[in-house]
């Protein structure tokens, strides 16, 4: 039977290549020597990250601070967090932590200066940061990856293994396509090992850090955010647009010209986020996963800390990925018309042996 396969990765991968592309990687370079060197380079997302270190675990997050950021708690529609109360209502006092007080005084010197804001033109100046901070993440990853010899090689490895497992029966794995969620490219000078593993199609789906002309995005899932919001321009779905546009029928394949169909979706390193919920949707949609042969796949990676036996690191990460594909498909379920179908979905995919948690070969 033919078929073909999709792979999505996301920053694990390229961190299990010894890469130190996370945000936390980033920020602390930017803490510790870029801004240092160029203070002018300051955005409000360096501000907005640093008051949130050591007082929320998911600090390094950038896609849920834009998320903290433009909502305020307890109200459904987006509106800006906090700021606005100091800044739109002079009657309003900001709290007096240092945490407020440093992105305060960055917009009260760098922002309003005389001038009224409102929620519209906060949200404007915030987006133009934020663009200015994605460039600054792009450089930052482009140079890395020049400084990080191994990277490639480690890189080509990692995605062989990926490619063959589970379906390398005759020594040639099918047809591939690649979705991920990275800014790096460890393909691209490796045509021969892509044209061996079948890997016709890969995209980097929030841009490529080597395009200097549409960069990379960050954003939130526009899942319930009114058209008229000030948060619009901030989802993915409405920063897409100013990329190079993606043929999602290339990617993924409900049924090929040769009648393959999609025999396994493969995840890794990818912590399956509420930021991305849509492109999961979408990409299940598109083969039918309930009813369908597809089969999932959600690979992980021993992980922990320094003293921790192999044992303990192994569990840990299986369940780590256990509680995130949980979270994933019971969101995908909640989509489904027949709310029947979509409470079981999980347990179907699991009689039917089409939903794997494996350990990274």
């Amino acid at each position: 039977c033919l078929m073909y396969q999709l792979i999505v990765i996301g920053n694990g991968f390229d961190l299990s290549c010894d890469l130190k592309s996370s945000f936390s990687d980033f920020h602390d370079y930017r803490a510790k020597s870029d801004l240092v060197a160029h203070p002018e380079n300051t955005t409000i997302w360096d501000l907005i990250l640093k008051q949130e270190k050591g007082h929320n675990w998911r600090w390094c997050d950038v896609e849920h601070q834009i998320r903290r950021w433009l909502y305020k708690s307890g109200q459904k529609d987006p509106q800006m967090l906090r700021l606005p109360e100091c800044v739109l209502d002079p009657s309003v006092k900001p709290s007096q932590t240092a945490r407020t007080n440093a992105v305060y005084s960055y917009v009260l010197s760098n922002w309003l200066r005389d001038r009224k804001l409102d929620g519209s033109v906060l949200a404007a100046l915030s987006l133009a940061d934020l663009n200015r901070y994605e460039s600054y993440f792009a450089t930052y990853l482009n140079d890395l990856v020049q400084r990080t010899p191994g990277y490639l090689d480690s890189a080509a490895t990692r995605m062989e293994r990926i490619c063959r497992d589970l379906v390398d029966e005759d020594g040639v794995p099918p047809s591939t396509s690649v979705l991920s969620f990275n800014y790096t490219e460890p393909l691209s000078s490796n045509v021969r090992l892509s044209d061996a593993l079948g890997i016709d199609c890969f995209c980097n789906i929030h841009g490529r850090a080597s395009d200097y002309e549409h960069g990379i995005v960050f954003g939130i899932d526009a899942k319930g955010i009114r058209p008229t919001s000030v948060a619009i321009p901030f989802t993915k779905t409405y920063r897409l647009l100013a990329q190079d546009p993606v043929d999602f029928q290339r990617v993924v394949r409900p049924k090929s010209s040769n009648g393959a169909s999609m025999g396994f979706i493969k995840f890794f390193g990818h912590s399956l986020s509420e930021a991305d919920y849509s492109y999961f949707q979408s990409i299940f949609d598109a083969v039918d996963l309930y009813g369908g042969d597809t089969r999932l796949v959600f690979y992980y990676r021993p992980h922990g800390k320094k003293g921790e036996t192999e044992k303990v690191m192994v569990e840990k990460a299986r369940r780590e990925v256990h509680k995130n594909v949980t979270k994933l498909l019971a969101a995908y379920g909640e989509s489904f018309d027949n709310k029947d179908h979509g409470k079981n979905l999980m347990h179907k995919l699991l009689l039917e042996g089409r939903l794997m948690v494996r350990r990274l070969p």
